[in-house]
Formats: C-alpha cells, sequence, structure tokens
C-alpha cells in the first residue's frame, strides 16, 4: 500500500512544523527513527531531504531517537502551492498562513495562493472568504505566544 497524498498532508498538519533554518523557511516533520516509511513517502512525493538518526537525551533522562524530514530552497518554492491547496482549516493552517505571509510576502498577498493557481472566477463569497482569511492571519498576529516557530 502507497501513502496518498491526503494522508501525507494529514500527517503534515498533525506532526509537522513550519518553521526556518538559517533564515530560509522550512517544512519539516520529525518521526521516531524506526518510523521511516512516512519521511520517505515524503521525500518520494514533495522532494526534500531526509536527515538522521539523530539521538538525544529527553527532558526526563530517557533516549530519544528520530529522523528528520525537511523540505526547504528551490524544492520548496516548487511545491508550495501543493500546501497552500491541501491544508485544510484548522490551526495548523493559521500557523502556515502566518509563515507563508513572513517568508513568502509577495505570495501571501495574492489572493489565488489562499485559494490555489486552479480557482475559478472570483465571486463575492471568494472575496469574503478571502477578506476573512487574511483577517485570521492579522487576528493570529496579534496573539502573542499562539504561534511559534
Amino acid at each position: 500500500m502507497r501513502w496518498t497524498r491526503a494522508a501525507l498532508m494529514g500527517l503534515i498538519v498533525g506532526e509537522g512544523s513550519f518553521t526556518h533554518h538559517m533564515k530560509m523557511p522550512v517544512i519539516s516533520l520529525k518521526l521516531h527513527e524506526n518510523d521511516p516509511q512516512p519521511l520517505l513517502a515524503l521525500q518520494r512525493e514533495f522532494g526534500g531531504e531526509l536527515h538522521g538518526p539523530y539521538s538525544y537525551r529527553g527532558v526526563d533522562g530517557t533516549i530519544r531517537r528520530s529522523r528528520q524530514w525537511f523540505l526547504r530552497g528551490p524544492a520548496l518554492e516548487r511545491r508550495l502551492n501543493d500546501f497552500v491547496d491541501a491544508i485544510p482549516p484548522s490551526r495548523k493552517r493559521d500557523q502556515f498562513d502566518v509563515w507563508l505571509a513572513k517568508y513568502f510576502p509577495q505570495q501571501g498577498a495574492q489572493e489565488e495562493m489562499f485559494h490555489g493557481a486552479h480557482s475559478r472566477k472570483p465571486d463575492r463569497t471568494r472575496e469574503v472568504s478571502i477578506q476573512a482569511q487574511r483577517n485570521r492571519i492579522s487576528k493570529v498576529l496579534l496573539l502573542p505566544g499562539i504561534v511559534h516557530f
């Protein structure tokens, strides 16, 4: 059985993060080192890099082992619309929208980036939806401590 794009997006919504490395935007996902299959599927589907295994001591003193997938640089730029189109309304979508506005301001300002390049003609409902999404981003930006990068 293969990982579907929907399942991979669910994994990103549940476990992924929208962050940065050396001031460059990154989408990342960390899993236990004994579970590399989802990370390999992410790499096949979207590109990116696999890192690890890592070993470190947790706060409780136990040894933790992990592997991590990173999507950054040109690979991220090529696949960004896949995430814009697929991440559903959720707390993670709010985090993604703030991250998008921070690292891709030219794209965050374009209406099609909020609704995908294949959207139909603009209508009043779409305009209201776009404005509501922009308002949600503004509210998130105004609440310190809610969104962590």
